[in-house]
């Protein structure tokens, strides 16, 4: 061992090239190659791509061979750095989608405690979806922006500021008194639509000034906080308000706590089932009351028949006498 170190230091004195190629690969207690050896690293050149299949593959290669090798001998390991930029790429979009989806579910619980209308907290819902989808193509296809650490935290940023604007567009048309879908959203334009669209250019117009940073970073948030608002900008006040002008839900004519109710209220539609459990039990009751008077007639019959006859005979009695 000693005789290979000394080889390998005389090498390295002499030859630039090979002392640039072997540091780093072998590793020693003591500075250079002095005191006894820690690990050895041998490099392969693999034509296979880079993914974590191929990973797996040495990996499965370096247990049979540790499997194979005497009880003294150091384990071998599989490590690159291709592989971990893999495994971090993996993660990273794990963990978005899992984000994502935490806070829809999150969101939608929100918007169902605010609007208490299963048919709205489906719509903001589907209009947030459709906004997430224009986003995705705008930042990959458009800007050509790699999935980093600033679009995995865009997820949540991107949740609140798409569901903000759709949200207040909801609740103000739910909580129009008109009885007709195009009054309903003329006074929800009137409500919000200036203080959306103030919203909206404050916003942008804020992180606008994110573009001359010289972080890269900095520079991808402001592109993604500003295609956020303008997008929650167009979908909250163009498509949200003609879907709800088409297939909005209408008021049903009860009130619960000075609050007109609407279909699919959650309120509506727990006292219309409390309705019909009172409907279908007034027949019942009706065929027991007819069931009763069934079984009671009889008697009544006898009464009658014994009354008659007493009668009979008492004007008999009266004759005779």
């Amino acid at each position: 061992m000693e005789l290979f170190t000394s080889y390998i230091e005389v090498l390295e004195s002499t030859n630039p090239q090979f002392s640039r190629l072997v540091e780093g690969e072998i590793g020693t207690e003591l500075p250079g190659l002095a005191g006894s050896s820690l690990y050895a690293s041998i490099t392969f050149r693999s034509y296979d791509s880079a993914t974590l299949t191929t990973f797996e593959k040495w990996d499965r290669f370096a247990r049979t061979m540790n499997a194979a090798a005497p009880d003294p001998t150091v384990q071998m390991v599989a490590q690159s750095n291709l592989f971990w930029n893999e495994a971090r790429a993996t993660e990273t979009v794990d963990a978005t989608v899992m984000t994502w989806v935490i806070a829809n579910l999150f969101c939608f619980a929100i918007i169902l405690l605010f609007t208490r209308n299963i048919l709205l907290c489906l719509m903001v819902v589907a209009t947030i979806l459709l906004m997430f989808f224009c986003i995705t193509g705008w930042l990959f296809a458009i800007f050509q922006l790699p999935l980093g650490p600033v679009q995995a935290l865009g997820v949540s940023i991107f949740i609140g500021l798409s569901a903000n604007y759709s949200l207040h567009v909801v609740h103000a048309y739910h909580r129009s008194k008109s009885n007709k879908r195009e009054t309903k959203v003329k006074e929800a334009v009137f409500i919000t639509g200036s203080p959306i669209f103030a919203s909206a250019i404050s916003t942008i117009g804020g992180c606008a000034f994110l573009f001359g940073c010289r972080t890269l970073a900095l520079v991808e948030l402001g592109i993604l906080i500003c295609c956020v608002t303008a997008m929650a900008l167009v979908y909250s006040m163009g498509f949200l308000l003609a879907w709800l002008l088409i297939s909005g839900p209408l008021p049903v004519g009860t009130e619960i706590d000075g609050y007109q109710q609407h279909r699919w209220d959650i309120c509506a539609m727990g006292k219309r089932r409390i309705s019909n459990k009172a409907d279908r039990s007034e027949p019942e009751n009706a065929s027991k009351s007819r069931t009763e008077d069934k079984s009671t007639s009889p008697s009544n019959q006898v009464l009658d028949n014994n009354g008659l006859s007493g009668s009979i005979e008492s004007d008999s009695e009266l004759f005779e006498l």
